[in-house]
């Protein structure tokens, strides 16, 4: 489910990368504050944005000072001067996410992947427990709503609204957390939605082949089953995809920030996009691909 939230480079600005770059060490300096060196592994480009939108909605938001990298010491990079409710949430979010993404893993995968998953759970599993006494309330909603894509799983329905809902509820708590407007809380809960949705939606064309040839649930795989053309599997991918970003950028144009707009829009408006081409021309390179 990580690591597909990202901007886009090559319409960046450096001033803004600065601070985009500096959200994403921050929030590895915080899961290493909260849970230990090794959660750090965990971190990824998705919480990275949830920090970031957080805290462009704050009230306050700490600079930037520059920093040796922990791992890497040659390197220098920009941390957050202080530690911040919105840092803290991703950080809990990213590990309890994580925990759910590693037993996942297991359940479906095979091979390396496998391996990989079982060797990170207990560190995983450790984070986990130590997240439930950081942050109970996010904890219990992850849980929820991770037991209920459980049942949508098992049930093996063909919907992609059935299958994406539970990542779309999710998100939709987790970016509206802390709101007390009512109007700016509706609209964090639509944006949290879209981008919860387009998440599941890009993660379930990215495991497409994979997950038919492995009979792993993918509300793609029971609509366009084996022998359907690569061709009419993409249409029906990117449309879905599109669409659901458009609905994020009209949620985002009515998001109360206090700062880093341009770099939410550049996500939001260019880097969705450019994420879903480049999983879509990966997955479907060669047009004859049999499905």
């Amino acid at each position: 489910m990580f690591g597909y939230v990202k901007a886009f480079h090559a319409e960046l600005k450096m001033k803004d990368y600065d601070i985009y770059r500096g959200m994403y060490c921050s929030l590895c300096k915080t899961l290493g504050r909260r849970y230990g060196a090794g959660a750090r592994m965990f971190l990824n480009y998705d919480l990275s944005f949830l920090a970031l939108t957080l805290s462009a909605m704050a009230d306050d938001c700490p600079g930037f000072v520059q920093k040796r990298c922990d791992f890497n010491p040659a390197k220098k990079c920009r941390i957050a001067t202080r530690a911040t409710p919105a840092l803290d949430l991703a950080a809990d979010a990213c590990v309890a996410l994580t925990y759910y993404k590693i037993k996942d893993t297991i359940a479906d995968a095979g091979g390396k992947k496998k391996a990989a998953a079982l060797f990170s759970l207990p560190l995983a599993g450790a984070a986990f427990h130590k997240a439930e006494k950081n942050n109970a309330v996010l904890t219990a909603k992850v849980k929820a709503y991770i037991e209920a894509q459980a049942d949508v799983e098992r049930e093996r329905l063909a919907s992609i609204d059935k299958a994406a809902e539970p990542s779309a509820l999710l998100l939709a708590a987790v970016f509206s957390s802390g709101e007390t407007d009512p109007a700016q809380k509706q609209v964090r809960e639509r944006f949290g939605y879209c981008l919860g949705r387009w998440v599941y939606l890009i993660d379930a064309c990215d495991d497409y082949f994979d997950d038919i040839k492995n009979n792993n649930y993918n509300p793609y795989a029971l609509l366009f089953p084996k022998g359907t053309s690569p061709g009419q599997v993409r249409e029906k991918m990117q449309g879905d995809l599109n669409q659901t970003a458009a609905e994020a950028a009209l949620a985002f144009e009515l998001l109360s920030l206090k700062r880093f707009e341009d770099i939410i829009e550049n996500v939001v408006y260019d880097g969705l996009f450019h994420e879903a081409q480049t999983v879509l021309n990966r997955r479907f390179s060669d047009a004859e691909k049999p499905v």
